[in-house]
């Protein structure tokens, strides 16, 4: 669920950050729904719809993929100890 107001707007990729700060954005936005989701299913839905998101700012398909890939060997018990 995302709040009416929530305009999905990252950090644009085209902008004069840091490299390493730009490519260090998807991770944490994938494990904040790893933790949120209860179920598997659900959580790769709202992965499918983070892609979608971050690409729109201009994140190329190999930050987003290495991301997504990274939280989802994580299961959900050990997103939500590692705080």
């Amino acid at each position: 669920h995302y709040k009416p107001t929530d305009s999905h707007n990252y950090l644009l990729h085209s902008s004069s950050h840091p490299q390493h700060v730009k490519n260090a954005i998807p991770f944490p936005q994938f494990l904040r729904l790893r933790r949120l989701c209860i179920d598997d299913t659900d959580f790769d839905n709202k992965c499918e719809e983070m892609c979608q998101f971050l690409k729109k700012c201009g994140y190329p398909d190999s930050a987003v993929t290495t991301g997504k890939h990274c939280t989802q060997e994580i299961d959900r018990e050990t997103a939500l100890t590692n705080i």
